[in-house]
């Protein structure tokens, strides 16, 4: 069992990365720091402290993080036996949506993009001609999420909520990673995974996951992702689903980048200095163009592209927000 500072039982142990479970290079770059900040005495955020607390800024929870991970683990069930460390990583990919009484979450028919956990109110599910009230710690959405089908019901707020969402590609790699979170999935659903036969079950359930919901790709400079986090949130909160690095890749950093491109509706590039020195952005930006993605650059800093980006936003109309954040936000969502 590892303390939320990476350090084992055995004082002045720590474990980071791979050993912890986290096999991602970020993972051990973040963790490393996160540890050797602690051993030198300088008591800093973690390195997913500023993605957690856009998180629950976008949705007015006021909360500390550690809280939060807390009343998540204790609420809902499919968490319970996560660790801090696990359930946070685990929160990176997660959406808050507030919703108020009687507004629909999702109707029938409906493409079936979101898993919801009930953190605060009730909500209804509405099948035919039956209901049924769920309450907090209770689930809902998960059938059409892992049988790829469209919604079989609405589901509708009973009073204020507060829910968790998370994506099918993060749910399926939840049940294939932690056991003990797929025995209370089939529980809930009232069968096992493998009651599917073939033909029903998605091919990605068992192998790498090759679909993702439609998404907006966010590119961006390691220098700006203050500001791509701050976007990120703002977009979520008018409901259209973003796709970053920092919080969306799991496993193949490489691999998902690219399958997180060839999905895409459009990138938006968050351009400054640094953004027109990333030979990254330059090969998303080449994938992009290979793909047909449309890209919309959005410049934070009045600067001019440079060699082959001067090239990729020949014929591309700027959104400008280094004067007016607001304004350009609002320009950006309604084209």
């Amino acid at each position: 069992m590892l303390t939320e500072n990476y350090e084992t039982e055995v004082q002045g142990l720590y474990l980071i990365g791979a050993l912890a479970g986290y096999p991602l290079i970020k993972h051990c770059l973040n963790h490393g720091y996160d540890v050797i900040e602690y051993i030198m005495g300088n008591i800093t955020p973690r390195a997913d402290e500023l993605p957690l607390r856009a998180l629950l800024d976008g949705a007015n929870v006021e909360i500390t993080s550690a809280e939060f991970t807390e009343w998540v683990r204790d609420s809902i069930p499919y968490y319970h036996s996560l660790t801090e460390l696990q359930l946070r990583e685990l929160l990176l990919q997660a959406r808050l949506r507030r919703v108020r009484p009687q507004e629909a979450i999702f109707r029938t028919g409906e493409p079936g993009y979101s898993v919801y956990s009930i953190l605060e109110g009730r909500v209804r599910i509405e099948i035919e001609f039956k209901s049924v009230e769920l309450q907090v710690g209770e689930s809902f959405g998960e059938m059409a999420l892992i049988a790829g089908q469209r919604r079989q019901g609405a589901a509708v707020s009973v009073t204020a909520a507060l829910l968790l969402e998370f994506d099918r590609n993060t749910l399926l790699r939840l049940l294939r990673t932690f056991p003990e979170i797929r025995r209370i999935f089939e529980a809930n659903i009232g069968f096992g995974i493998q009651d599917f036969e073939p033909s029903e079950l998605p091919e990605d359930f068992a192998a790498p996951v090759e679909t993702i919901a439609p998404h907006l790709f966010i590119s961006y400079s390691h220098s700006d992702q203050s500001a791509a986090i701050r976007l990120v949130t703002a977009l979520e909160k008018e409901r259209f689903a973003c796709w970053i690095s920092s919080r969306d890749v799991f496993q193949n950093y490489m691999d998902e980048i690219v399958l997180a491109i060839k999905t895409a509706v459009a990138i938006i590039v968050i351009f400054s200095a640094m953004a027109n020195q990333s030979e990254e952005i330059k090969k998303e930006m080449s994938l992009a163009s290979c793909y047909k993605i449309p890209k919309i650059p959005l410049r934070i800093q009045n600067v001019a592209p440079e060699g082959g980006f001067e090239y990729e936003f020949a014929t591309s109309q700027y959104i400008d927000c280094f004067e007016d954040w607001r304004t350009a936000i609002e320009r950006l969502i309604v084209d």
